[in-house]
């Protein structure tokens, strides 16, 4: 199985008796195994299973990010303009897992195939020679990302303009990987109707549309540990460093808030809310614990 970081071996098995809603999950052939401790210790939800290309496939999935909702539709194998702009698909490959691919255009490279992957959760990737060539000389930070092979180090950058279809997003910040991917994060600014079965991907503006793409500006990693908000590492020269933060650090207030009764997501869409801001924490380490407050830094 092939992860953003690198690839792993899995174990497949035939599917159990599952439905979603009313869908036969067993209509998506083969059920792979692995363990996802690290997968919700990272978005601090419960997850206990993934649905994979094998099932997604014989369906229309249209997401709409705004009202939080994931609807499936039968194939009617027509065309459909009132779902909002199209953009054509074509398989990977057995190689590529099946998984689709669309072209889009980036500044400074030209056309490239990009891998649509809603299982990313930045705006994209790109490949080493890709991301030199769009960073263009701008500014480089390292990120931390957890995967299906474990925790993996990235590098991130802001691009000028990326086009998919009839649409065009200024200043994305894209990571470097293994592939070139679009993910959640240029997905979610739009109502997405993946039609796989006819090769298409519909794209209708959302209210996210011309949001401005962020990376955390606090230098922390948190995780979800076992009902604790634990610090996971902290780099180097960062505002959470220079405020006495360390690896294992248990993260109990933000502010006068529960950092436990907080979700993940939220938190980390906290530390990267502006250049500047102040965040105030109360953190434990051992039996001790600390008032400790930074100013969030703009890195990229």
């Amino acid at each position: 199985m092939a992860t953003p970081g690198s690839s792993v071996g899995v174990e497949a098995f035939n599917p159990p008796e599952a439905f979603l809603g009313k869908l036969d999950l067993r209509e998506g052939g083969p059920v792979v195994c692995r363990d996802l401790a690290l997968f919700r210790q990272v978005i601090g939800k419960d997850v206990r299973g993934l649905l994979g290309m094998g099932f997604l496939k014989r369906y229309v999935v249209r997401i709409d990010f705004d009202s939080g909702k994931v609807e499936f539709r039968p194939w009617d194998g027509r065309n459909h303009p009132e779902w909002g702009s199209t953009v054509y698909l074509y398989d990977g490959g057995k190689n590529e897992g099946y998984a689709p691919y669309a072209k889009g255009r980036l500044s400074n490279v030209g056309d490239i195939r990009f891998c649509i992957d809603s299982g990313w959760s930045g705006s994209g990737t790109l490949v080493a020679e890709a991301f030199e060539k769009a960073r263009n000389g701008s500014a480089v930070a390292e990120g931390l990302v957890g995967t299906g092979a474990g925790a993996q180090r990235f590098r991130n950058t802001r691009i000028s303009s990326l086009q998919l279809g009839a649409w065009d997003h200024r200043g994305l910040v894209m990571d470097e990987a293994n592939d070139n991917m679009v993910g959640l994060g240029l997905l979610s600014r739009y109502v997405v109707t993946l039609d796989f079965l006819g090769m298409k991907m519909y794209l209708q503006k959302g209210q996210a549309f011309d949001r401005r793409d962020e990376i955390d500006m606090s230098g922390l990693h948190l995780w979800r540990l076992e009902g604790r908000t634990a610090v996971h590492s902290v780099d180097k020269d960062s505002p959470a460093e220079a405020a006495g933060i360390k690896a294992e650090d248990v993260v109990l207030r933000i502010g006068e808030k529960s950092a436990a009764e907080m979700d993940i997501l939220d938190l980390r869409d906290l530390l990267k809310s502006g250049d500047g801001k102040e965040i105030k924490m109360t953190i434990k380490r051992g039996g001790e614990e600390k008032a400790v407050s930074f100013k969030l830094k703009r890195r990229i």
